[in-house]
C-alpha cells in the first residue's frame, strides 16, 4: 500500500502454495491526522507483485473522523464577583476526553437559538441545514473583530451557507453596512480582485443596492441584454479572509472595527443572518427576523478579552487557557469543532457547542 501516510495493510506479503489458489482477506486501517475538522478523506494504490513484476494496481478510497470528546472543566475568575472582576485574571480548564487532538473557539455570547422545526415529509426541499445556533464575538485588538458563526448541523464545505451580518448606524433597523461571508465567486466582481477562497467583504449597503437596481434597469432596457456585467467591486470597503471549518458547523467573519460605522451611541449595532442556497426556508435570524446586537468597538469592554484565537489540546490532555475579565456581561460561547455531530435530519443535537458562566 502506497502514497498515503495513514493508511496501513495487513497482510502485505501473501505465499500461495504450487499448483493452488488462496483467497486472502486483506485488512486497510486508516487513522485519523492532525486535521482541525472531524473528517480527512485518505487515497492511496495497492500494488500486487509477483517478484517485481507489477501484476495489478488497485486504488483505495477511504475517510476517517477526527472526533473529539473536549469539555470545560471550571472557569474561574480570581475576583469576589463581578462587580470587583474587570481586569481580573481568568483561567478556563479544557479537558479532552478522546485521544483525538482537537482545539476550541472561545467567543463572548450574543444569542442562542432554538433549532428549527422539522420539515417532515417536506425536509427534501425545506432546508433547516444553515439553521444558526448560536453567534458570538471576540475583539482581537483595535483592528480585528471576530465573529463566530455556529449552525445546528455540520456543512461538508461553507458554499452552501453564506453569512450576512447587516450594521446600522442610525437607529433605523436597516442596513447601512453589510459583512457579506461567502465564496469570493459568489459576489460579482469579488473574483477579480481576490484569490480563491472564503472571504468576509464589508459593503456600503446603500451602494451595493444602487448597483443592483442599476444593473436589473439596464436589463429591463435592453430586452434581458444588459451592456455592463453586474460588479460589486465599488461598493467593497475593506476584504478579510472568513475562517471556516470543513466537515463542521462553526465559521468565523473577520473584520476591521475601525471600518464600521458606528451609532450615536458609539457601538456597533448589528444583525445575524444565514441564507441557505438550496431551500425554500433559506434565512434564519437566531428566530426572530429584526433582532440587533449592541457591542463595544473597544477591546476591553467585552465580557472576556484576551481571548486565544484558538486553544488546542492533545489526546486524554487537560489544560488551563489564561484571559482576563473585561467590563461587559456576556457569558462565555465555547465552540468545539470536532465534536460529536448530527446529520440535519436527525433530531438530537451534537456537542459542538457550550455556553460557561463564570465562578468568583
Amino acid at each position: 500500500l502506497t502514497q498515503n501516510k495513514l493508511m496501513s495493510m495487513t497482510p502485505t506479503k501473501v505465499t500461495v502454495k504450487a499448483n493452488s489458489s488462496a483467497e486472502v482477506p486483506v485488512y486497510i486501517t486508516v487513522t485519523t491526522g492532525p486535521e482541525k475538522s472531524g473528517l480527512l478523506f485518505h487515497e492511496g494504490l495497492i500494488t500486487l507483485k509477483n517478484d517485481e513484476e507489477v501484476e495489478m494496481t488497485v486504488p483505495v478510497f477511504g475517510a476517517s473522523k477526527n472526533v473529539t470528546d473536549l469539555k470545560a472543566a471550571n472557569l474561574l475568575v480570581h475576583a469576589t464577583s463581578e462587580l470587583d472582576s474587570p481586569d481580573a485574571l481568568v483561567e478556563l480548564t479544557m479537558k479532552n476526553d478522546s485521544p483525538n487532538a482537537g482545539v476550541v473557539e472561545a467567543f463572548n455570547l450574543l444569542a442562542q437559538d432554538d433549532q428549527k422545526p422539522s420539515g417532515g415529509d417536506n425536509s427534501f426541499f425545506l432546508s433547516r441545514s444553515c439553521d444558526l445556533q448560536a453567534v458570538g464575538y471576540r475583539m482581537v485588538n483595535e483592528e480585528l473583530l471576530q465573529v463566530g458563526v455556529k449552525i445546528f448541523n455540520p456543512v461538508s464545505d461553507w458554499q452552501a451557507c453564506e453569512l450576512s451580518v447587516l450594521i446600522d448606524s442610525n437607529g433605523d433597523k436597516q442596513a447601512d453596512q453589510e459583512i457579506g461571508g461567502l465564496p469570493y465567486n459568489y459576489l460579482a466582481g469579488l473574483a477579480q480582485a481576490v484569490q480563491p477562497g472564503f472571504y468576509s467583504v464589508l459593503l456600503d449597503f446603500p451602494t451595493a443596492v444602487g448597483i443592483r437596481a442599476n444593473y436589473e434597469q439596464a436589463v429591463y432596457e435592453s430586452d434581458g441584454d444588459a451592456p455592463v456585467g453586474l460588479d460589486y467591486l465599488p461598493a467593497i470597503v475593506d476584504i478579510k479572509t472568513m475562517q471556516t471549518y470543513s466537515n463542521s458547523h462553526l465559521a468565523i467573519i473577520n473584520v476591521n472595527p475601525k471600518a464600521l460605522a458606528k451609532g450615536s451611541d458609539g457601538r456597533i449595532h448589528m444583525r445575524i443572518t444565514t441564507f441557505n442556497e438550496g431551500g425554500i426556508q433559506y434565512e434564519d435570524g437566531l428566530g426572530l427576523e429584526d433582532q440587533w446586537f449592541s457591542i463595544s468597538s473597544k477591546e476591553e469592554e467585552q465580557s472576556f478579552r484576551g481571548l486565544p484565537t484558538e486553544m488546542s489540546l492533545n489526546g486524554n490532555q487537560t489544560e488551563v487557557f489564561e484571559f482576563t475579565k473585561g467590563l461587559g456581561s456576556e457569558e462565555l460561547m465555547l465552540v468545539y469543532p470536532a465534536n460529536r455531530q448530527v446529520l440535519t435530519t436527525q433530531t438530537l443535537l451534537g456537542k459542538g457547542l457550550e455556553v460557561v458562566k463564570p465562578q468568583y
